[in-house]
């Protein structure tokens, strides 16, 4: 094995690995409800209402635009329609209980773990 970074282990697998913390209460309600959201790319994963993340959606599409990234003009106006809109929280990574998971099809997982201050954390994901 060629060392390339130190202090990381890498195979050659097509292996896939998801992993999200959130406190217990808020698990519990994202769990239970379609329109509670996370933010996959946030460090510290809050929920969000659908309200919520189609205004965090609507900041971001409205940068790519003015960036440049949507060009033509048929994907440089937000869409209206909710299977459009619910095609790109997806594509911005913005998961609900029924889209975590939506294509990677992962064998799921969730611990509840108390941290050493007390707090009730669960840890969940997916790997493959």
């Amino acid at each position: 094995m060629i060392v390339i970074r130190q202090k990381i282990f890498e195979t050659n697998s097509s292996s896939t690995n998801s992993l999200s913390i959130l406190p217990k209460e808020e698990y519990d309600i994202w769990k239970e409800d379609r329109n509670i959201y996370i933010d996959y790319k946030e460090a510290i994963e809050k929920i969000y209402t659908r309200e919520e993340i189609i205004e965090k959606a609507k900041e971001i599409f409205k940068k790519e635009v003015e960036e440049g990234w949507r060009k033509n003009t048929q994907y440089n106006i937000f869409p209206t329609d909710p299977n459009d809109i619910d095609n790109l929280l997806y594509e911005y990574e913005f998961y609900n209980k029924d889209t975590y998971n939506k294509y990677d099809e992962l064998e799921e997982f969730s611990r509840l773990y108390t941290t050493k201050s007390g707090d009730k954390i669960v840890i969940f994901g997916g790997n493959s």
